[in-house]
């Protein structure tokens, strides 16, 4: 369905991420490559392809689809260009007030809709949120949700329970 292109875009413990193109409809996106053997607890990674199904929010990286064959797994996501969180900050050394503000609305605004489907993302860092493009001015995407856990509840007082904790 994808042709994949040969050079990454990005890399990391799990697999390779190029990007791709949807053979029928030219639209460009990106996909994760994961080999079979690099997954510790399958469950754990099946959990983390169910949990990105449900979630559409703008400021959460859709995933559209994945495949699967004896050696990877392939998750398709839409293709973010902007790079992470954490080199923005590296190379600006600092955001003016405002853009501290917007930056962190998307964040906020990405966990609440996370907490609102019953979400806990449980591995927030400036590395796993993505910039859509290049532009100072580009939206951001929460990503990674490999500990994120579904809740069961949420009390008054504050206490999360999750399934199976």
């Amino acid at each position: 369905m994808y042709n994949i292109e040969k050079k990454a875009i990005g890399t990391g413990g799990f697999g390779v991420v190029s990007k791709c193109i949807h053979r029928e409809t030219k639209q460009e996106r990106a996909v994760k490559t994961v080999s079979r053997k690099k997954i510790k607890n399958m469950d754990k990674f099946k959990q983390e392809i169910l949990i990105l199904q449900q979630l559409d929010h703008p400021h959460v990286l859709k995933l559209y689809e994945y495949f699967e064959d004896k050696k990877n797994i392939y998750l398709v996501t839409e293709l973010c260009r902007g790079g992470e969180l954490f080199d923005r900050i590296i190379e600006a050394e600092f955001f003016s007030e405002k853009e501290a503000a917007r930056i962190f609305k998307q964040i906020l605004q990405s966990l609440n809709y996370c907490h609102k489907q019953n979400i806990a993302h449980r591995d927030l860092k400036p590395e796993n949120f993505l910039f859509e493009t290049t532009d100072a001015d580009s939206d951001l995407k929460i990503i990674d949700f490999g500990l994120s856990k579904v809740l069961k509840s949420a009390t008054l007082e504050g206490g999360l329970a999750s399934k199976g904790d």
